[in-house]
């Protein structure tokens, strides 16, 4: 038992099925004897990838235990720990998964009062009839469960009546039991990496689903011309299933291999939420403009591969979609994007790794725009309007470093200054050769990053952006920084490298009122020998100089 590690966490309980996160008030006991030195006080007790075969008595002392989470550990009886336990009708999350167990003991029905159960990654062939003693269990996981018997586990799981999240990803399942019309308080259902391309009828009897996760469901099937037959979801059967629910509003069929999306996707009168990432896209029907209460829209490819959205325009009906707040174009074939909206309530619009030649206009109109990422695009042109979605906060308009410079952006428009609410701006891999005189109208700013540009000064008002925390310019051409840096007593990181021509010496005078500067980057900036590096440190106390000599 010396070897037994145990996690413990004073603290109020977290219903998660997944690490919680944990508050400023909670403690840690990292060894067995710390933890029983105050054991009436523990209410989250975790263990993790230990030998569980011998338990100890002091287990029973854990009288006030809410939350029990027992991952990756070999020899653990169930019947043993459950029995060990003192007052199993105050735990409220029992967390066993990832433990390769085969059986699950009926004395699990002593648990009355859990909320969250993760059974996760297991080998349970059933579960017992007991389980619909725990009337008050809201949270279920079985993800990975590859040896259940779903038929029996759902009716005796249909018997809970407050079961309102189940998770059965990755069951290798390629059908879905009709029983599952039975769980009448269920919300959320998650069907991720199964094999399901069409689900029951009777699913239409979940009046309180709001949510569906079929991600990663397709299936390859026999063999035509050498080459494997791929089979996907049955969107039309689907989208009419769910349109049928009153409270439906979430679809995730991301990465399901689709070559196009059904008509009838209006079907969804209520859709709110819906992700289309990584399939095989190459154009939308008019039916998505007919979601009138869309707010989220994914239709992005993550990563790389080429079994991929390609995406090069939009239908006409798409600017109809007037509740739309979230908008992910990612990685597609965009030349031009006929985005005319006005979309009133855009708040993200994501459309990096495309083709794009310039600003789509229909932006200027989004009064409610707060984050824009343009990266990797063709853009060589920041317009003069970009200032009217003024609550902009973020805006990211990285080039392409291997360009040709005829696709990269020259100049900035002083309009790019009066963004005042404007928080992130990145503009790395360009060839901007001065930054606006006004640029100290950015009052906002806290992250600044301009790589490999061709800068040669900054402006003197930068010194106005005191809310500057972290200022990337490596790779430029700067030969100096404006005194007025002083002002920028919350800069904590500064990156000056590869800027040859700076001397590090010189940096002195306008970086002596960076209170808060942790880190200064002049790696393979104008020599210095030790005497000189040490200067800057003496002069920067608190602040780690990051310096290395070019070998010229």
């Amino acid at each position: 038992m010396s070897k037994t590690h145990f996690r413990l966490i004073l603290a109020g309980f977290f219903f998660f099925l997944g690490n919680p996160a944990r508050g400023q008030a909670d403690s840690f006991a990292s060894s067995f004897s710390e933890a029983f030195r105050s054991p009436a006080e523990i209410r989250v007790l975790e263990i993790e990838e230990q030998d569980l075969s011998e338990l100890p008595d002091s287990l029973a002392y854990l009288t006030s235990l809410e939350t029990l989470r027992i991952r990756r550990c070999t020899g653990v009886d169930l019947e043993v720990l459950f029995d060990a336990l003192p007052g199993p009708e105050k735990l409220r999350e029992l967390d066993i998964s990832w433990n390769q167990l085969e059986v699950l003991p009926s004395t699990i029905s002593g648990f009355g009062n859990l909320r969250t159960l993760n059974l996760s990654e297991n080998r349970f062939a059933v579960l017992p009839p007991a389980l619909e003693k725990l009337t008050r269990l809201t949270r279920l996981n079985l993800k990975h469960s590859i040896y259940l018997d779903m038929n029996q586990a759902l009716g005796v799981l249909s018997l809970l009546p407050q079961l309102h999240s189940l998770i059965l990803s990755y069951c290798q399942m390629e059908e879905l039991p009709e029983v599952i019309g039975d769980f009448q308080s269920l919300r959320s259902l998650d069907l991720e990496g199964n094999y399901l391309l069409t689900l029951p009828g009777s699913l239409s009897r979940l009046a309180s689903l709001e949510k569906l996760t079929l991600r990663k469901n397709f299936r390859y099937e026999g063999i035509e011309a050498g080459k494997p037959l791929l089979e996907t979801i049955e969107q039309e059967q689907l989208f009419e299933l769910l349109g049928s629910m009153p409270g439906f509003d979430s679809l995730d069929i991301s990465r399901c291999e689709l070559v196009y999306l059904a008509g009838n996707v209006d079907q969804m009168k209520g859709l709110r939420f819906l992700s289309l990432e990584k399939n095989r896209l190459l154009e939308l029907p008019a039916g998505i403009g007919r979601l009138a209460e869309l707010r989220h829209l994914d239709m992005s490819n993550p990563g790389t591969g080429t079994r991929t959205n390609k995406l090069n325009a939009l239908p006409a009906s798409f600017n109809n979609l007037n509740k739309l707040e979230y908008l992910n174009l990612n990685g597609n074939d965009f030349v031009e994007l006929n985005l005319r909206g006005p979309f009133p309530e855009m708040k993200t619009l994501l459309i990096s790794w495309n083709r794009l030649k310039r600003f789509p206009e229909g932006i200027r109109y989004m009064k409610k725009l707060k984050t824009l990422r343009l990266n990797i695009n063709l853009i060589t042109e920041i317009p003069e309007w970009i200032d009217e979605p003024e609550l902009l906060e973020e805006l990211s308009i990285n080039g392409d470093f291997f360009l040709n410079r005829n696709y990269k952006i020259q100049t900035l428009p002083t309009a790019l200054t009066r963004l005042r609410h404007l928080k992130i701006l990145n503009l790395n891999d360009h060839v901007i050769e001065a930054l606006p005189a006004e640029m100290g109208g950015l009052r906002s700013l806290e992250h600044f990053e301009m790589k490999d540009n061709l800068l040669q000064k900054l402006p003197e008002s930068m010194g106005n952006c005191k809310g500057l925390r972290w200022v990337d310019l490596k790779a430029n051409e700067l030969k100096s920084l404006p005194l007025s840096f002083n002002n920028l007593n919350k800069l904590e990181y500064l990156n000056l490298s590869f800027n040859t021509e700076l001397s590090g010496l010189e940096l002195i005078p306008a970086l002596r009122g960076c209170e808060n500067l942790k880190t200064l980057d002049i790696t393979f900036t104008a020599p210095l020998n030790l005497e000189g590096l040490n200067k800057i440190r003496a002069a920067l106390p608190g602040t780690m100089v990051v310096y290395a000599r070019i070998k010229r």
